[in-house]
């Protein structure tokens, strides 16, 4: 009987082999908002073309920035950026002083 070490920190790509639960997580809610927002919303006292275009670029910024959160890994923290920018935002709410 031969034993396979199985990686325990790694995430399992469960959704289609390709996504995590958190990566689905991060990226299906953003992208089902913005593809909402191109097709149905509509801008006051902006039409046509203008309008196309202010909504494509906030699709592409906010999926952009949903999917650098659930892909980019920092290897030098051994974490994704997601999790990065949560500890980010809790050491910056801290408000503890250290000093070397």
């Amino acid at each position: 009987m031969i034993k396979i070490p199985v990686d325990l920190t790694g995430e399992q790509k469960t959704v289609l082999a390709i996504f995590s639960i958190r990566q689905l997580l991060l990226v299906f809610p953003v992208a089902l908002l913005t593809i909402f927002n191109l097709i149905v919303s509509d801008y006051p006292f902006v039409h046509g073309v203008p309008e196309f275009l202010i909504k494509l670029a906030i699709l592409l910024i906010a999926n952009g920035i949903s999917c650098s959160l659930a892909f980019i890994r920092i290897e030098k923290y051994d974490c994704y950026l997601s999790t990065f920018v949560v500890n980010r935002f809790k050491y910056w709410k801290s408000k503890k002083i250290y000093r070397l």
